[in-house]
């Protein structure tokens, strides 16, 4: 799957962010999928590439709650170890203030 990020990459530099949205949730849903079946976590760069779409076009709730749907998905518990982890929770934070402006 991590191929497919290229093409959401792609899609949001040839101006179809929104089209990059629905295949980046798709790549969300199937990350989950895995994630319940190997009992770990959701590999977090897909909730981090949708929440960086979603910043650029200040969708901050959006935003918000796309990183939370990752936060429930993967309990603290389930969680390797990893930079992704601790860049959503910055974004997260984030997000949440830029959201009171």
């Amino acid at each position: 799957m991590p191929d497919w990020l290229d093409v959401v990459k792609f899609l949001v530099k040839d101006g179809r962010p929104e089209e990059a949205l629905r295949l980046v949730h798709v790549l969300i849903e199937a990350a989950e999928e895995e994630a319940r079946l190997s009992k770990r976590e959701p590999a977090p760069a897909y909730t981090e590439r949708a929440a960086m779409i979603y910043r650029k076009q200040r969708r901050y709730t959006e935003e918000i709650a796309i990183i939370e749907r990752w936060e429930a998905a993967c309990p603290p518990d389930q969680r390797g170890p990893g930079a992704g982890q601790e860049r959503l929770a910055r974004r997260l934070e984030r997000a949440r203030a830029l959201s009171k402006m």
